[in-house]
């Protein structure tokens, strides 16, 4: 499915449904870089960026909620709880020389996270996002071995995360029942 197309998702979305019958949850996950300096980036770049990062994360939830809201009503289910995790990252908080795209679309993923927490509290679907520092990824690995000694030296915990780390934090923000609005950094201590 493409993020950034709207008609896109909901293709993506029914089969999700005629497979599995409901949706409970959303990850909006994906996310895309195309760094330069803000005096060098194009206006193709840095919408790029925030049409996937952000714009995909807003079309997704935007039709999970729909599908979410019916559901619970056809079910006639009171304790119906639902949730969307958003990924967001640690320079949203940090800011990264570069990276003036990625950085708003992050930042600005939050905010959405705490407007829909509130929009959505009554309905039972909590809205959380989680802010990772570097995990080893194809992002991390694009890095030459300088600039990853530089980060390392920066955590506290001395080592990049891994993909585990972040499904730990989304297994336990979809099943706790009292966490929204949250932006929960997993970063190995690189922001407190």
């Amino acid at each position: 499915m493409d993020v950034r197309d709207p008609a896109s998702i909901q293709v993506a979305l029914q089969k999700c449904i005629d497979k599995w019958g409901k949706i409970t949850a959303l990850v909006n996950n994906a996310g895309i870089t195309k760094d330069a300096l803000i005096m060098r980036m194009s206006d193709e770049d840095f919408d790029a960026v925030l049409k996937t990062n952000l714009y995909g994360s807003f079309y997704c939830t935007r039709a999970v909620i729909q599908h979410l809201i019916r559901y619970k009503k056809q079910n006639k289910m009171q304790d119906f709880r639902g949730g969307i995790i958003n990924i967001s990252s640690v320079v949203a908080k940090t800011g990264n020389p570069g990276q003036g795209n990625y950085t708003a679309s992050k930042a600005a993923l939050e905010a959405m996270t705490r407007s829909l927490a509130l929009e959505l509290a009554c309905r039972n679907i909590r809205v959380n996002a989680i802010a990772p520092g570097f995990i080893q990824t194809s992002m991390v690995e694009s890095l030459n071995k300088n600039q990853k000694q530089a980060i390392m030296d920066r955590i506290p915990l001395k080592r990049f995360g891994v993909g585990h780390d972040i499904a730990q934090t989304v297994a336990f923000l979809l099943c706790t029942e009292y966490i929204t609005g949250q932006v929960i950094g997993v970063n190995g201590g690189l922001s407190m």
